[in-house]
């Protein structure tokens, strides 16, 4: 069956939908689940160190971990991305490259760093937008593996990071509590 109505097909296409597949007999359209359909428009941004204040939100205004964050950026090793909804920071990633405390194998193995998701945004798809555009990203630059560390309790991020691939390979602890390093090839 060929569409015939180009319209429909923007439309579709606008709500989140791609072309899988074009022959000369038919146009094949996935369709987005019906939770896509109901996301507002977003973009992901890469955050420049001094633009990091913006950041605040994400973590309640108070993050114990910024200033590292801040020094690793400077040197190259971190790049931090926010996800904006209408010009808002609703989430926040970071990629770490050669940090061998966190796991890390230059040019083979990175990190997922610091997924955070304002309150007000959770549960509405954002933070998978987010890790995603991270692991493609990781991909890009020729990375074949990524690591993660996760507290043991945060089950709705765990939930995500299992149904995204990743897989525990060890549990430790530091000052803060348990958590779990977790894995995934790309």
């Amino acid at each position: 069956m060929r569409m015939n109505n180009p319209s429909s097909l923007r439309v579709m296409l606008k709500n989140g939908g791609s072309i899988a597949g074009e022959t000369e007999e038919k146009l094949i359209v996935k369709i987005p689940k019906k939770r896509d359909l109901n996301m507002p428009a977003f973009e992901i941004k890469q955050i420049r160190f001094e633009d990091y204040p913006a950041c605040a939100a994400v973590f309640g205004g108070n993050c114990l971990f910024a200033g590292t964050c801040l020094q690793q950026q400077k040197e190259k090793n971190r790049e931090a991305y926010a996800l904006f909804v209408d010009g808002e920071i609703a989430a926040e990633c970071h990629l770490v490259y050669n940090k061998p405390e966190y796991g890390t194998v230059p040019g083979s193995r990175a990190y997922l760093s610091r997924l955070a998701t304002r309150k007000e945004y959770r549960r509405r798809g954002f933070g998978e937008k987010i890790v995603r555009f991270i692991l493609d990203l990781a991909k890009e630059k020729g990375y074949r593996e990524i690591a993660l560390g996760v507290n043991c309790d945060n089950f709705a991020v765990l939930h995500l990071y299992r149904k995204l691939g990743f897989s525990v390979y060890e549990t430790a602890k530091d000052d803060y509590g348990e958590y779990y390093k977790m894995e995934r090839t790309l």
